[in-house]
């Protein structure tokens, strides 16, 4: 990854997003540093698992920061050494591009094939109303019944702008896509004929389609011809039903309205499979059980994916509660009994949005494996799926994810990942520090609705450029 700046183009050319699953062989991650505990506490136990599988970590420090500050801090929390440190990651000048959710505002590529650099896919601002217009249309689907977070925090805190500063603290070239992406509500990977892929969050798709009505995004011409063409296919229960969505959406909506919105739905996700450089035919739509697809879906290798699904949760519970199947705590045992009554209220309420998306995925040609996936107490939540996939040097595959500070659920997951998922190493972060009263930093986490994945951004692209560890005196911290 060089440090120069290739001559501008299309954003719709050149590399696909870095893959987000077992097959990406990762080699440079992403982080920033807030200074706060969570955070640290996922740059600690990054930076141990840079050096056991080859990567470079790679944070940005903001303004107010000093490297000796994050070195040392970070050397009492590994037990590396700064010659170490400096080996397995880098300090860098985040331009004052602040955001411990790195992975939400920006999408990067895999590097150029002849410069070695990587692209940075930033989403547009988009207005107020479109997002209103589109939170009112899919109100009545996925996990929109249960949660009133929506699409928009990327363009509402203008963190377009900050993934721009990323950009030019690397010297990469930036480029301004036509859709609205949030990087949670897209997962790259690869299909069965080697060619790119991705899974694309419906809610993206719908915010699309009325940010290109509402922009004259759309080339009229085409959107009329594509109109046309579809009204012939659409049945009228369908037809009935997009009308009351968008009268939902605070349109005055007619039939002919109807059909050209669902006109807009077809060319959008066309024009999303253009801005992330992959075959149309390669791009699958989700419902969305939760705010972001990441948090609940989790590609493993071509064309299979991993899905949560309450009811392999509940199952999972069941025997670890079986009598004398696990030496449990009390506590543990009283929290584990409340997170299956959670488990089986859910499989009632969500767990026909998963459904949903299975069925999505097994149309799109997925092979999709069920996991017991989220847990949740009235004390803590644990996500299992938020995690960062790849492949390393030797070929092994391995997952990082958020621990659990019930270490028999942790050690049960971690079971069900390497039998049932086939990865070859699990690797639990951000766990220490939870306990029967208190949560682990990836608890907190979760609690913030984000955890691993959403906390990075990463390339197979290596990291060649400045480090200021490299400019701290001594040979230790």
């Amino acid at each position: 990854m060089s440090s120069s700046v290739r001559s501008v183009r299309s954003s719709s050319l050149g590399p696909a997003p870095s893959g987000e699953d077992l097959s990406c062989p990762l080699k440079t991650m992403f982080m920033q540093d807030s200074g706060d505990e969570v955070q640290r506490a996922y740059l600690g136990d990054m930076a141990k698992l840079a050096g056991k599988y080859d990567f470079k970590l790679v944070i940005q420090m903001p303004s107010y920061g000093t490297a000796q500050e994050l070195a040392l801090d970070l050397c009492t929390r590994t037990g590396l050494s700064l010659a170490q440190l400096r080996n397995v990651a880098a300090a860098i000048d985040s331009k004052d591009a602040f955001s411990a959710w790195g992975e939400d505002n920006k999408i990067i590529t895999n590097p150029d094939a002849r410069t070695g650099d990587m692209d940075v896919l930033v989403p547009p601002m988009i207005d107020h109303h479109v997002l209103a217009w589109a939170q009112g249309y899919t109100k009545d689907e996925g996990f929109h019944a249960y949660s009133s977070d929506f699409q928009g925090a990327v363009s509402g805190r203008d963190e377009g702008e900050i993934a721009r500063r990323f950009a030019l603290s690397l010297g990469q070239p930036v480029f301004t896509t036509r859709s609205y992406l949030e990087g949670g509500n897209v997962l790259p990977g690869t299909g069965r004929d080697g060619k790119p892929c991705a899974l694309v969050g419906r809610d993206s798709v719908i915010v699309t389609a009325f940010h290109l009505m509402a922009s004259d995004g759309l080339d009229r011409t085409q959107w009329a011809h594509r109109a046309k063409t579809l009204r012939t296919s659409i049945d009228e229960v369908t037809l009935a039903r997009v009308q009351d969505k968008l009268t939902w959406a605070e349109q005055q909506a007619t039939p002919e309205d109807a059909v050209k919105f669902l006109a807009a739905i077809e060319m959008s996700k066309e024009t999303i499979a253009s801005d992330l450089r992959i075959p149309y035919a390669n791009l699958t739509m989700l419902t969305q059980a939760e705010f972001h697809i990441d948090m609940c879906t989790r590609p493993l290798r071509p064309d299979q994916v991993m899905l949560n699904h309450p009811a392999e949760a509940w199952a999972l519970l069941n025997a670890m509660l079986e009598p004398g199947a696990t030496r449990l705590k009390v506590w543990e045992r009283t929290e584990l009994e409340e997170m299956q009554s959670k488990a089986f209220e859910e499989i009632q309420t969500s767990g026909p949005v998963y459904d949903t998306i299975k069925a999505e995925l097994e149309a799109a040609g997925k092979t999709v494996l069920l996991a017991p996936g989220i847990f949740a107490s009235s004390t803590r939540q644990n996500n299992f799926m938020n995690g960062v996939p790849g492949t390393d040097g030797r070929g092994e595959t391995f997952y990082f994810v958020n621990g659990s500070s019930i270490l028999p659920l942790q050690k049960a997951v971690g079971k069900f990942l390497k039998e049932k998922a086939h990865i070859d190493h699990v690797e639990f972060v951000a766990r220490e520090g939870g306990g029967s009263a208190t949560l682990s930093a990836g608890e907190i986490s979760v609690s913030w609705s984000g955890a691993m994945d959403c906390r990075e951004v990463h390339t197979s692209a290596l990291y060649r450029g400045p480090n200021l560890f490299e400019l701290l005196p001594g040979g230790s911290a």
